[in-house]
């Protein structure tokens, strides 16, 4: 009997040995079914993910028991658990809630890195997996997708925005917080903004104007740089390849020692160009210089580069960059008669630099100082050169007007005192905010500088669990305009499963340098500067309601949202017939107003959303009646099927833009229609990573529909010869690898 009892004993000891569990457990130490386990030895050479069952229990495979290897637990709404154990009988794991969704936090207007749910704006965050699954290169593809945004082209100033019917002018767009200059005709060409060393994006939709002063009136986007790696040297390599003839290199490194770190990027985009008709898949390969040189999108190389220094002790941190930027757009002109053995091309040359110093101080537990100092340089030339077809050698043309130089500086400021009290009822924050930028150049009539200082102060007030107030005040002054005082308030009210935010603020923006002096003329161009512009004013109101539910691993949200912008004095384009000329004028109100609703369901292996807009517009020009409102809707979805076991995704884009119209006035007074008539949007990604998840591969195909021209009915405006405006090159293939040394 005694040796019957100790061969049971030993053959429960074995049998615990071989079926070694983890059990998780919840903050109220409840098991937690459908949590995901990944277990990997400590090489990484094995993994394995594996499910908890409806006791929270998860079965351990036999070749991880008895052997110490790494854990990563997940469960939609808790934060993920990470750590290595020795997998002998059972492990409890016990993990905290977190109300965030992935982890997320924000930056944006907040006082302190915060979680979007607490946020009183709506903030919508692309986060790095968002950009990757988009096969995104630059800031253009990955806005192109989210509902509320349009996005134009125009061959030679780039891509350009609208946020809720508003331009891009209206727009604030921010690298880690420090203002982007250089806009030509008003927008930030977004292909300019390269994503590979890029974190996250967070978009603000509505005015900012009381935290980042003027052109923060339809919406503000901040994009997030990645952080330095803390590992002592961390160096990876980047490609992408699309079959319109992109071809993109480019590498990060950091290196870290103690409180100092240090890191560098360079990319290399090359694009060479593309027409109507080219084969599906091409190579580069040489032409004949006929008339098939003039390419509809022109080719375009474009450089980035920066480097980075961090240092990071106790409660002080400082950020030292630079970033440099050269792009060279070739436009490329017919053979001349008689004998087609000339062209004129014309080369426009960009030049950014970036630099900027950042510094934060956790005073103590409740207070903290933020400051940042930048200078920016944006520098255009615009060069015509006459092409010998036969030697290739090229020169420039004689007539100076062909030539052309324009110089943008600008020193920006900002720094706050911000309060953060965990428990407290009442936390502000007062800040400066100072923006002083200068034009010159042959085509700016007259070489200004103009000047923004102002003081800002916004509070939150919690009256209770379930209500919280935001009040702001902007007091400001222009050197060229009077600015008024800028009053915002917010609220988010919290009950249930729900949130409401709403708000109201004004807003103000003066006309800038290049609306007020710039003049830009060449053969697709006629653009005249304003100096008799007013200031721009306006009213925003908006309301959001959310609800968002957890059941085991599944979240369902429900969004419904609307708002409304009345705007005084609009600066738009407008047309004079007799010259074809297009100058800036203000053409009196401007009434935009939109609704949304989505939906969103979300579990570790799927996630799927779909979201309905329509958004609508009119003008009360000057001395005329109020305009109709014109509407206009959109439709996105997304959809992505992750394989957890195998490191790999399939994720479906669409967006349907329907017909979007405005009224102008021309130089008679008299308004008239022009728009776009309505084109969707189809692509399809498939990612998977490999190398012990070293090497990412990503490859799909863009442009699905194959979606070219888009009919510009009406009149097609300053940028374009009419009847067809070119919104995509075709349907392609792409394929992007990223390789962590």
């Amino acid at each position: 009997m005694r040796a019957l009892i100790i061969s049971i004993l030993l053959l429960s000891n074995a049998i615990a040995w071989a079926q070694c569990t983890v059990l998780v457990l919840d903050e109220n130490k409840a098991p937690l079914p459908l949590a995901h386990l990944k277990i990997s030895s400590l090489d990484d050479s094995q993994k394995k993910y594996v499910i908890s069952n409806k006791l929270g229990l998860v079965e351990i495979p036999s070749i991880f028991c008895g052997k110490k290897v790494k854990l990563e637990l997940s469960f939609i709404g808790y934060l993920k658990y990470t750590g290595s154990h020795e997998l002998n009988g059972e492990l409890k794991l016990q993990l905290e809630p977190d109300v965030k969704l992935l982890n997320q936090i924000v930056v944006t207007a907040q006082y302190a890195e915060s979680n979007p749910e607490k946020a009183v704006h709506k903030i919508e965050i692309l986060s790095k997996d968002d950009i990757e699954s988009a096969a995104a290169v630059n800031l253009q593809d990955v806005l192109e997708q989210q509902n509320n945004i349009r996005i134009n082209q125009d061959q030679v100033l780039g891509s350009s925005l609208k946020i809720q019917g508003l331009s891009g002018q209206n727009v604030k767009i921010l690298i880690d917080g420090v203002p982007v200059i250089g806009r030509l005709n008003g927008n930030v060409d977004l292909s300019q903004i390269n994503l590979q060393n890029v974190e996250r994006i967070e978009i603000v939709e509505g005015p900012l104007a009381v935290a980042y002063g003027s052109d923060a009136l339809a919406g503000t986007i901040n994009i997030i740089s990645k952080d330095i790696q803390e590992q002592d040297f961390a160096l990876s390599a980047n490609s992408y390849y699309e079959s319109a003839g992109q071809y993109n290199t480019g590498f990060n490194a950091s290196l870290s020692s103690q409180v100092h770190q240090y890191g560098a990027h360079l990319n290399r985009n090359y694009f060479d160009g593309w027409n109507p008709g080219e084969p599906f898949l091409s190579l580069p390969r040489k032409t004949k210089a006929d008339s098939s040189r003039f390419q509809a999108w022109k080719p375009k190389e474009q450089l980035f580069g920066g480097i980075k220094y961090r240092y990071a002790s106790g409660k002080v941190k400082l950020s030292l960059k630079a970033d440099m930027f050269k792009e060279e757009v070739v436009n490329k002109g017919y053979p001349r008669a008689p004998y087609q053995i000339r062209a004129f091309d014309d080369i426009y040359r960009t030049h950014r630099n970036d630099f900027s110093a950042q510094y934060t101080h956790q005073l103590n537990d409740k207070f903290k100082v933020e400051s940042f100092f930048a200078f920016n340089r944006f520098i255009r030339k615009k060069n015509t050169y006459i092409r010998d077809l036969s030697t290739l050698q090229a020169q420039l043309t004689e007539n100076t007007n062909d030539h052309d130089t324009s110089q943008f500086t600008a020193f920006s400021s900002r720094g706050n005192l911000s309060s953060n009290l965990p428990q407290g009822k009442f936390n502000f924050q007062i800040g400066y905010d100072v923006n002083i930028q200068s034009a010159e150049g042959k085509r700016i009539e007259n070489a200004s500088e103009m000047q923004d200082y102002a003081l800002f102060a916004t509070s939150q007030v919690e009256l209770n669990s379930s209500l919280k107030l935001m009040p702001g005040l902007r007091i400001a002054y222009n050197n060229l305009y009077k600015a008024p005082l800028i009053p915002s308030l917010n609220l988010l009210y919290s009950f249930s499963e729900f949130k409401l935010r709403a708000s109201y603020a004004k807003g103000f923006r003066a006309p800038s340098l290049k609306e007020l002096y710039f003049n830009f003329n060449d053969i697709n161009h006629n653009i005249v500067g304003n100096p008799a512009l007013e200031a721009e004013y306006a009213d925003h109101v908006n309301a959001h309601l959310k609800w968002s539910k957890l059941h085991k691993q599944q979240r369902y949200t429900f969004e419904l949202g609307a708002y409304g912008n009345r705007l005084k004095n609009l600066i738009n384009l407008s047309r004079q017939e007799a010259s074809n000329q297009f100058i800036y004028q203000n053409i009196g109100l401007a009434n935009t107003v939109g609704s949304e609703i989505s939906f969103a369901y979300n579990m570790p292996h799927l996630d799927f959303s779909v979201a309905y807009a329509y958004n609508g517009v009119s003008y009360q020009l000057a001395g005329q009646d109020a305009s109709k409102m014109n509407y206009s809707p959109e439709f996105s979805s997304k959809l992505s099927l992750k394989f957890l076991q195998e490191d790999a995704h399939i994720t479906v884009f669409f967006k349907h833009n329907g017909a979007s119209v405005q009224t102008l006035l021309d130089e008679n007074g008299a308004n008239y229609l022009s728009g776009l008539e309505a084109y969707s949007l189809f692509d399809l990604s498939l990612g998977k990573k490999f190398l012990k998840e070293r090497l990412s591969l990503n490859t799909g195909m863009k442009n699905i529909l194959d979606v070219q021209g888009v009919n510009n009915f009406g009149n097609s405006g300053a940028h374009s010869s009419g009847g067809n405006m070119l919104m995509n090159w075709g349907r392609t293939v792409f394929l992007s690898m990223n390789y962590q040394l």
